[in-house]
């Protein structure tokens, strides 16, 4: 075979790309790494980072979103008493449908509060009672029929039987609502 058959020289520059690709890779890796190296070098270095009060950062996210948002969800829980309040003493459609809508927007302010939660609602396990699930059925019935509206009977009840989950257990159902369960 002549040395300038195709097959030999494809063959002789074999050895010579792969030196090529080797070198061209390690180059790479190299160059990655010293770029990676001083991107973290300036990124740690005290220069570079802000100094931050958290103090006032936590002062500022407590004004401007814990409370209002906290305000919410007292709001919305005073309109969704008064309207069970209301569809109790007089139960109706219309009443009905009117505490499923307030029951829909204190869950709305309660989940978008729960993003925030800290303060009382942590230290006083608030979330818990006000939104646990699954809500027990035998429990909310035997709290309806058994309880009354004795005090220490209802603070007694599990999370399962009270909070968000029973009144929409009690509001809501397949028939569009449980009128006799709360007249």
């Amino acid at each position: 075979m002549s040395s300038s058959s195709p097959r030999s020289r494809s063959h002789s520059v074999l050895p010579t790309f792969h030196l090529r690709l080797r070198t061209w890779t390690t180059a790479f890796f190299a160059a990655t790494a010293v770029a990676s190296g001083i991107l973290l070098a300036v990124a740690c270095s005290e220069s570079v980072a802000p100094q931050v009060d958290t103090g006032a950062v936590l002062g500022e996210l407590t004004a401007n979103v814990a409370l209002p948002l906290a305000k919410a969800v007292g709001t919305e829980a005073e309109a969704l008493r008064a309207d069970v309040v209301a569809f109790e003493s007089a139960p109706s459609d219309d009443a009905l449908a009117k505490a499923q809508v307030s029951w829909r927007k204190a869950r709305a302010a309660w989940r978008t509060n729960d993003a925030v939660a800290f303060g009382p609602v942590e230290s006083k396990r608030l979330a818990p009672a006000m939104d646990f699930t699954p809500a027990s059925a035998d429990a909310i019935e035997r709290a309806v029929t058994e309880g009354g509206a004795d005090p220490a009977a209802f603070e007694a009840l599990g999370s399962n039987a009270k909070g968000l989950h029973a009144l929409e257990y009690l509001l809501f159902d397949d028939g569009g609502g449980r009128p006799e369960a709360l007249a």
